[in-house]
């Protein structure tokens, strides 16, 4: 198959709700198209399912994976602050901020810069 069919078929299995097998269709698409420019999203989808699980554990692994193997893509920003949010969500305050810290550093944009270093100052004080 085609990148562009196991796509289509991984985007009707997660509208029929089959989260297993797009689970598995994913992690097939990301290993077999790996320089398919979806291939981060893919990775990036394995994350929300993690999340939507509840295993926030997993979710973060996915989320790294993005930020190391597919820093170029159009998902690495996002799943930084992915990062940071759920690290906060679990109370890991010091880790939030280190993450929020390095956003901060490389942000090529002001606001995503100022919004970084606020998110960074919050988790200082404590998670919620």
């Amino acid at each position: 198959k085609t990148a562009d069919e196991v796509w289509a078929l991984t985007e009707r299995e997660r509208t029929a709700g089959n989260l297993r097998t797009v689970r598995a269709l994913y992690d097939y698409f990301e290993a077999s198209y790996p320089k398919d420019p979806r291939a981060d999203d893919a990775v990036m989808a394995l994350g929300q399912l993690a999340e939507q699980e509840g295993d926030t554990t997993r979710a973060i692994a996915h989320y790294k994976r993005i930020h190391k193997e597919y820093a170029d893509g159009n998902k690495a920003q996002e799943a930084l602050w992915k990062i940071g949010s759920l690290l906060v969500s679990r109370g890991d305050c010091e880790r939030a901020v280190g993450i929020y810290r390095y956003i901060a550093r490389n942000a090529e944009d002001e606001e995503d810069k100022v919004r970084a270093e606020e998110k960074a100052t919050a988790a200082e004080t404590g998670c919620p």
